[in-house]
């Protein structure tokens, strides 16, 4: 089924729901990823459900259901849309990790950016002699900016329109393991969000100045969108 959406104003936006990033009961995602490391390239895929309102540890927030595993709580709040925990579903001993990540800001007209952390996940190599794996997990600060609200993607569940189109970009140097040493590490990312869906496409680099360790890649696309 090809989805068309036109864009609707962005003077509502500030409201309990946000249609570029939906958090109301009964809509569900599924999306297949892509990720290529210095060796492999690995494909899965990410099943998301929209589980309503809730009380959490004594706080009124939105959940999502993420592969029936995790569940992610947000809060629409003035400034835009929060991440602020999450946990894992079927483990009650698991304590609420408690988080503050901003998956929009307001207003969304383009040039607005935010500042936040992001920590790598596909820079990964195995090293000689004893192919040893390492992963580098690092945090990175990145600079997000609205760049257009006006995109139109194409991913396997159809052909979108009036999006709005996220590029993040952050630079660190860290220690990495004693083979490769010290690096500078460099993130970017686009996202795109599309009325009355939310995100249809993700894509992120990173990279090092290392040789050993050169750079990883990342490609989320949504495959099908259903809501009751």
């Amino acid at each position: 089924m090809i989805f068309l959406f036109v864009l609707a104003a962005l003077s509502g936006c500030s409201g309990t729901d946000n249609e570029y990033f939906p958090l109301h009961k009964g809509k569900s995602w599924e999306y297949r990823i892509v990720t290529h490391d210095m060796d492999l390239e690995k494909k899965y895929k990410e099943f998301v459900s929209n589980e309503g309102e809730q009380e959490i540890d004594n706080d009124q927030v939105f959940v999502r259901k993420v592969n029936d595993e995790i569940l992610y709580l947000y809060k629409p709040e003035k400034e835009g849309i929060r991440r602020v925990g999450v946990r894992r579903k079927r483990d009650i001993k698991t304590s609420l990790k408690k988080e503050d990540y901003f998956v929009l800001r307001y207003p969304l007209e383009k040039g607005t950016s935010w500042q936040q952390e992001t920590i790598t996940g596909v820079l990964e190599v195995v090293i000689a002699p004893f192919r040893r794996h390492y992963a580098l997990k690092t945090p990175v600060p990145m600079t997000y900016t609205i760049t257009s609200t006006e995109e139109r993607v194409k991913v396997p569940a159809g052909h979108f329109s009036g999006c709005i189109q996220i590029k993040g970009k952050g630079v660190t140097r860290v220690q990495a393991e004693k083979t490769i040493g010290i690096v500078d590490v460099t993130v970017e990312s686009s996202d795109w969000y599309c009325p009355g869906v939310g995100l249809v496409k993700s894509q992120r680099e990173e990279r090092t100045s290392s040789t050993i360790l050169v750079k990883g890649d990342f490609l989320k696309e949504l495959e099908s969108f259903s809501e009751d």
